[in-house]
């Protein structure tokens, strides 16, 4: 299936996200559902496991529905929205910036060991005494930490909005909003038609 077709599904993508953005939510009520509440709170949680790729999925769909204007606003925007909070969330659990660096330190590394001639390393052991493995070590270091101090101002922004979209009362909205619009496009219709008036 290619990637393009997402933007017919946007409703499910809205569903999908809707519930797993709010996923704490959902699932108490469902725990209030006769009989099948169980089912309802395990169905939800199976969801929510699959939030980031939901995300990264509603996130193309955004993209796609903006080149071919095949949505209105509001959806485009909550398809965004959704994308952002459920990709962002798992990635403020890890320590992007750290991890960020490390992978350019190794890169330029690699990348110098791989390029400069063995007579240059020679020379520079002979003239200075200074041996291959602790250039390249000074290299990764100066190169790990310029990353670092650059890459973690920028993590650090990442990270407070996936604190504020992923925050109770924030996906609680953004969670309860995706779900009347899926549904609303499964009708075609949208909040849009409502909302615009008022803007």
């Amino acid at each position: 299936m290619q990637l393009a077709v997402l933007v017919n599904y946007a409703y499910v993508l809205l569903i999908l996200g809707g519930l797993s953005v709010a996923a704490w939510f959902f699932e108490k009520l469902g725990e209030k559902i006769p009989i099948i509440g169980p089912l309802v709170k395990g169905s939800i949680k199976l969801i929510a496991i699959f939030g980031f790729i939901i995300g990264i999925l509603s996130i193309i769909a955004a993209y796609q529905a903006v080149v071919t204007s095949h949505y209105d606003r509001f959806t485009i925007v909550l398809l965004a929205v959704i994308g952002v909070a459920l990709g962002i969330a798992p990635i403020t659990k890890f320590p992007i910036a750290e991890l960020f660096s490390v992978i350019a330190g190794i890169s330029i590394v690699m990348l110098v060991a791989s390029l400069v001639p063995p007579s240059i390393w020679d020379w520079l052991y002979v003239a200075f005494g200074i041996k291959t493995w602790i250039i390249l070590l000074a290299i990764f270091a100066v190169v790990a930490v310029l990353t670092y101090i650059f890459a973690k101002p920028i993590v650090g922004l990442v990270e407070i909005i996936g604190k504020i979209l992923t925050s109770k009362p924030i996906s609680l909205i953004i969670g309860i909003i995706a779900v009347v619009q899926g549904i609303m496009l499964v009708f075609g219709t949208s909040l849009w038609i409502y909302i615009a008036p008022y803007l």
